[in-house]
């Protein structure tokens, strides 16, 4: 649950624009903004993937970029999740768990032809945001 003092930090990373700016308006250390700041869209997703997945305990880690495209890569994780896309052929990625938005038009099409080796989640909320996150799925 969001308390007044998260949601003080949510409005001034709105207005600093960063997350160093927003540690140093609350003094406190960049990694403790972020812990508060960034689980936000684990709000709906992570009960959308128990959902999906009921067999599976779902569990997330906050990591940098770096991480979670080793973590992908050597295949410790089953969903990885950037602020950017992955440059990649669709060969290369294929297999791997992607989020999709709804409002993709062609590109959902497209993703589903030519990686039929992955699951996609797809989101629905267009006022969700996601950043570095890893989810791994074991079983329960």
């Amino acid at each position: 649950m969001l308390d007044l003092y998260e949601l003080e930090q949510f409005v001034a990373f709105a207005e600093l624009g960063t997350l160093s700016r927003v540690a140093e308006k609350f003094h406190i250390s960049t990694p403790a903004i972020t812990r508060s700041c960034t689980p936000a869209p684990l709000w709906k997703l992570l009960p959308k993937l128990n959902a999906e997945y009921p067999g599976m305990m779902v569990s997330s880690v906050i990591c940098q970029n770096e991480e979670v495209l080793a973590a992908l890569k050597d295949g410790s994780c089953d969903i990885g999740i950037l602020p950017f896309p992955l440059k990649n052929s669709f060969k290369e990625i294929n297999g791997f768990n992607f989020l999709l938005r709804t409002e993709l038009g062609f590109w959902d099409t497209l993703c589903r032809e030519k990686m039929p080796a992955s699951k996609f989640l797809v989101q629905t909320d267009s006022e969700a945001h996601v950043t570095f996150y890893i989810t791994k799925c074991s079983p329960k």
